[in-house]
């Protein structure tokens, strides 16, 4: 199992769309080395600090701190990994 540090969050914000109650989110906090599948019921991801791979739709993405990423039409997971040596901290929703 991964050392990632997950917690659950259920108020919070990410450029200009607000989690609530009814759609809360996922923050997960990945080392080097270290790779997470995220459920296609997810369908956003913004990274906190940290730079991220992330491999969704038969598509490579890479983003930077502050950058929201759509996962929208994904039917099966992302997978998101960091990229150099400072932690990744990304939250999915």
């Amino acid at each position: 199992m991964s050392s990632a540090d997950i917690a659950m969050v259920f108020r919070g914000s990410a450029r200009g769309v607000r989690a609530t109650e009814a759609r809360p989110v996922l923050r997960i906090a990945l080392y080097a080395g270290e790779l997470v599948r995220v459920p296609g019921s997810r369908s956003h991801l913004h990274v906190l600090s940290g730079t991220a791979w992330i491999s969704a739709n038969a598509r490579d993405r890479v983003a930077g701190r502050g950058e929201c990423v759509s996962l929208d039409g994904s039917r099966d997971v992302a997978l998101v990994s960091g990229l150099g040596t400072e932690p990744l901290l990304f939250e999915v929703w």
